[in-house]
């Protein structure tokens, strides 16, 4: 009776490990009827699936989309695609436009303004999805690495509001124990 139920036990927590490992061998193999890359293999299953309304077209510079930017979204392009990387040497090439699956520094052009941050800060307010306006079908994702001057103020210099520099100074004067900083001293 012993022997039986370690036999069992062993066959309970072994054997599920024996067969996982024996299923990630067997597809882990290369396919020879799927293309390598991310993009011929999305137009092989397109042709194979009969899905040929779908598209999986070249996101180029001047394309309308909108970007989903921390649950907003605002209508925008990508202005100028600065380099393409490659993903098996790291290095930069110039490009015209993306391919599916492409990994590439871009300036993006946004019709309003909005709050973002640098990723490495705030990863929340710092990507962002594209999306095409005629599909409404998710095309592309973004990190934020730097935000251009758009030339209406300095880098960097904020354009705080009167009313929230007044509300700071009364909230500093007459609630000292809050250890409110002042916002001029603050941003500097």
């Amino acid at each position: 009776m012993i022997v039986l139920a370690i036999v069992l036990l062993l066959a309970i927590f072994l054997l599920p490990n024996l067969w996982a490992k024996w299923v990630l061998a067997r597809h882990a193999r290369g396919r020879d009827e799927y293309p390598g890359t991310g993009g011929e293999l999305a137009d092989h299953l397109i042709r194979r699936l009969g899905l040929e309304g779908v598209r999986d077209e070249a996101l180029a510079p001047g394309r309308q989309v909108d970007i989903r930017l921390a649950g907003r979204s605002v209508s925008g392009q990508v202005g100028e695609i600065l380099h393409q990387v490659d993903v098996n040497s790291l290095e930069r090439h110039p490009a015209e436009h993306l391919e599916l699956n492409a990994i590439a520094r871009c300036r993006v052009e946004l019709t309003a303004e909005v709050a973002l941050d640098d990723y490495g800060t705030s990863p929340g307010t710092g990507s962002f999805i594209v999306i095409d306006r005629l599909s409404n079908v998710t095309v592309g994702a973004g990190m934020i690495r730097g935000v251009a001057d758009s030339g209406d103020r300095p880098a960097g210099e904020v354009d705080w509001a009167g009313f929230e520099l007044e509300l700071n100074a009364l909230v500093r004067k007459y609630f000292p124990h809050w250890e409110a900083r002042d916002l001029r001293e603050l941003l500097k």
